[in-house]
């Protein structure tokens, strides 16, 4: 019996430890992309999310991606190193970019079709390749098949979200920089507006030529540079 107790012990633990090794061994990574497209930029990969699923942390020099097992492009690159601690999960935004040439010439990638893309971090050491995961979708979650779906909808004016309620945008630069205040049907000034009067008059509100008037003569236009007013759809 006292030989079998002696023995026990190291059967339980040789597999936490060969565990808590294998943890640190070697690379495994694992990314989700989001993709974002413009009017007035290239459609890109706009940011990455990476798990780091080892216990030792990864520095990174870039980003890359693979389109169709075809062609490469820069994701992002980093003017300091980034490091990704031990199993941490990081989001990446990448920045925006005019286009992208292969030999010359624009090429345009179908990041939101068919093709197929793989991201590869590139480190001090080696090249990772990612584990690519997908984001979910309600259609594919059995517990929510049963139940309908709201669609969200999105409009925005430089980047404010706004609904039916909404008449006109007002675009201005104070000290601080440029602003969007928005109006909404009953006169009220919302958002990035610091001035005690918040109320454009009825008679102001029927035309935007008619709420560049009130503007003009207010004494916000002692204070603001107004660049524009907008009728939102």
């Amino acid at each position: 019996m006292q030989e079998l107790l002696k023995i026990v012990p190291g059967i339980a633990i040789f597999p936490l430890s060969f565990y808590l090794a294998w943890k640190k061994i070697g690379e495994s990574v694992s990314c989700s992309v989001t993709i974002s497209t413009s009017r007035i930029s290239a459609g890109r990969v706009s940011a990455v999310v990476v798990t780091n699923h080892k216990d030792k942390p990864i520095t990174i020099f870039e980003i890359q991606a693979v389109s169709d097992n075809d062609i490469t492009f820069v994701v992002e690159k980093f003017d300091l190193p980034l490091v990704i601690k031990a199993l941490e999960t990081v989001t990446i935004d990448a920045k925006p970019y005019s286009a992208l040439l292969v030999d010359g010439n624009k090429w345009e990638p179908d990041l939101i079709g068919q093709q197929k893309i793989d991201i590869y971090l590139v480190t001090p050491r080696k090249t990772i390749k990612c584990k690519m995961l997908s984001h979910p979708t309600l259609d594919k979650i059995p517990e929510f098949e049963k139940y309908r779906q709201a669609i969200k909808v999105n409009k925005t004016y430089n980047g404010i979200a706004y609904n039916e309620n909404a008449k006109y945008a007002i675009t201005y630069k104070d000290a601080e920089g440029v602003k969007t205040a928005i109006v909404d049907i009953f006169g009220f000034i919302n958002g990035e507006w610091r001035f005690r009067y918040n109320m454009i008059p009825a008679e102001h509100m029927l035309s935007v030529d008619g709420v560049r008037e009130f503007l003009r003569v207010s004494r916000a236009a002692e204070a603001l540079q107004i660049y524009g007013v907008d009728q939102l759809l």
